[in-house]
């Protein structure tokens, strides 16, 4: 859930609509947006507002809402309108405070980043007791005084990333309070036991908190949907909320439960029922890792997952250190002839999880998007029972494996050696994004990945130190390759359009990428441009076409490089400025890029500051003409 999405819910302009809960229903507005291009893709999973049309929804808000960074901001407000909300955003407003305090018609207050006493913080809460929303995260609070008990209307409360060591206990006094946002605190060892009294509360956020437990009596809290950061104790006697609470917590729809190594027994696991949980979608499972957990532990650790069974309609599932030999049978088991136990299931990631040879047949769900796979040191040999299994009964052996998987990454695997998938297993038909980081082991791309996966169109190999060619991607269209050492060849890889080397010093072959466009090379401690460059282009401007040889021409050629290439593609008699100047656009920075050179083939422009950064005689520079050009 976005925060986005809360902050409508607390400001009252959400309401359920049919069988879907409110949470839903803003999701469902937020999903509208997009598809109206009122929002706009900005970064992975965020969005934002085009600037036009931010401008216009601050332009018709102004009598309601504003965006303050100087005090006088606020003092100018004062008349015939009474702003509703506040975003304040500086760091030296000290008193403001008591301006904002003249002006109790606040329902909405965010107060990011900057110093606020708690004496302030008194003045505000008896003068704004109207708010609704209150937003204080990453300001510079470390206490959150008792009179917070006084915003009783206060339906909002996000404090992440303070310093704050302690909760008021008459944070249970704010019976009006349904999402409770305390990320980040890392100060912050323990909740009041008032906090079970917030009966209508949706979200408690408590991801990167020093909490060490949760208080007795949580499963009260009926309402929550959203519930990060449950961390479990094993002694009830000290007052500590026990797994089987979650047993009452039907709504559900996001869950993260930490320490499940402190579990205090199999029935205790089985006793909180999330395979129950009619609407759970997000679940997360995570141990605190013991540097060496014997053996009994890892038995242990094996039958407490096991009874963690998730529902059905889960769609997100992230498992982090555990530390069993083998994963849950119901991670991807069959429960009958024609379908799959998590058959919903559309993320997956497991991190840390060093003690389990084999990867369970992931395969066989049906509608996962997204696999991720960290740190795997156990894992040597990725074979079919990954795809397919073992053919067990219930599994119908003819159709695809990963039917619907988009991306899949591989990160830190050590001791991998083998990715065997031959041909004859169809699999990933529509896979797009692979990813292969620091798997140093790994020998080479499997046979089945060039005949099956043909929706390929983005490949990222970094620190595959035993890898030696990369090629027949004929989907292909991105390939990234880093600090890849023994890398001699790429080749036959006909669609792709993006290419960028960096620290692959035994690449020698670059041939047959027909349709490439842009290319970027790193490497600092280059003194000449590599010779698959050289070839390349060469082979570009004589125009020859035959079996291996490539003829279409580069539109842009990024290199980031060492100060004495860079002199020496600013000399106009150099062997690099022969390879470049067939180039349309070519840019060359050095490493903290001070100093670059920039040229445009047509019309003709060359301009570098290198003459001006460096203490050494003046170079020669390339012009249309044969002169210098700047």
């Amino acid at each position: 859930m976005c925060i986005i999405t809360a902050l409508w819910i607390a400001e009252g302009f959400v309401k359920a609509e049919g069988n879907l809960t409110m949470e839903e229903t803003a999701e469902e507005y937020y999903r509208e947006l997009i598809m109206r291009n009122l929002l706009q893709s900005y970064y992975e999973e965020y969005y934002k507002m085009h600037d036009l049309l931010h401008c216009l929804a601050r332009y018709l808000a102004r009598d309601e809402s504003s965006v303050v960074r100087k005090v006088h901001e606020v003092r100018s407000s004062n008349g015939p309108m009474k702003l509703r909300r506040l975003y304040v955003m500086d760091y030296e407003m000290t008193d403001i405070t008591y301006v904002l305090a003249k002006q109790n018609s606040r329902r909405t207050l965010m107060w990011k980043r900057s110093p606020m006493s708690e004496t302030q913080m008194d003045v505000l809460f008896n003068k704004l007791s109207h708010l609704r929303v209150l937003d204080i995260s990453r300001s510079e609070i470390q206490r959150v005084p008792d009179s917070l008990c006084i915003l009783v209307h206060l339906r909002y409360l996000n404090i992440s990333g303070t310093k704050i060591s302690v909760l008021p206990e008459t944070i249970g006094n704010l019976r009006n309070l349904q999402f409770l946002i305390i990320m980040g605190c890392w100060f912050l060892s323990r909740l009041p036991n008032s906090i079970v009294n917030l009966h209508i509360l949706r979200s408690l956020d408590l991801e990167g908190t020093g909490v060490v437990g949760m208080p007795e009596g949580l499963g009260r809290l009926q309402n929550l949907h959203l519930l990060h950061g449950f961390k479990l104790q094993r002694n009830r006697s000290e007052g500590w909320c026990m797994m089987e609470e979650l047993r009452s917590l039907s709504r559900l729809t996001d869950l993260s439960i930490d320490r499940l190594e402190r579990t205090s027994s199999i029935s205790e696991a089985r006793a909180a029922e999330l395979g129950s949980k009619p609407k759970l979608r997000i679940l997360r499972l995570s141990c605190t890792l013991d540097p060496q957990p014997s053996e009994k532990e890892k038995r242990r650790i094996e039958e407490v997952f096991e009874e963690l069974h998730p529902p059905p309609c889960l769609e997100e599932l992230q498992i982090t250190r555990y530390f069993g030999r083998e994963f849950p049978k119901w991670m991807a088991e069959t429960s009958s002839s024609t379908s799959v136990l998590l058959s919903n299931l559309r993320r997956l990631c497991l991190s840390g999880c060093n003690y389990c040879e084999r990867l369970p047949p992931f395969g066989l769900l049906p509608n996962l998007e997204g696999l991720c796979i960290w740190d795997a040191a156990a894992v040597i040999d990725v074979g079919p029972e990954f795809l397919v299994g073992t053919c067990r009964a219930g599994v119908d052996s003819s159709m695809h494996a990963f039917p619907t998987l988009e991306a899949l990454e591989f990160h830190y695997m050590p001791n991998w050696q083998k990715w065997r998938w031959d041909k004859g297993t169809q699999a990933m038909p529509r896979l797009k994004y692979l990813k292969l980081w620091e798997c140093p082991k790994l020998m080479s791309l499997p046979e089945g990945l060039l005949f099956h996966a043909t929706s390929l169109t983005t490949l990222v190999i970094s620190w595959a130190k035993s890898l030696t060619t990369i090629g027949n991607l004929l989907s292909l269209q991105e390939l990234y390759i880093i600090n890849n050492p023994n890398l001699e060849k790429v080749s036959d890889l006909t669609a792709l359009t993006t290419l960028e080397v960096a620290y692959c010093p035994a690449l020698q072959v670059v041939d047959n990428l027909q349709s490439l466009k842009r290319m970027k090379v790193l490497h600092y401690e280059m003194k000449s441009l590599p010779l698959y460059l050289l070839k390349r282009i060469h082979r570009s401007t004589t125009k020859r076409k035959r079996k291996g040889v490539l003829t279409a021409h580069l539109e842009k050629l990024e290199i980031r490089c060492s100060m004495e290439l860079i002199r020496n593609i600013c000399q106009r008699n150099s062997r690099e400025w022969q390879i470049i100047q067939g180039i349309q656009q070519v840019h060359v920075y050095s490493e903290d890029e001070s100093v670059h050179a920039f040229y445009n083939k047509s019309p003709f422009r060359f301009t570098t500051n290198f003459n001006n950064i460096t203490t050494s005689s003046s170079c020669e520079m390339p012009s249309s003409s044969g002169g210098v050009a700047l």
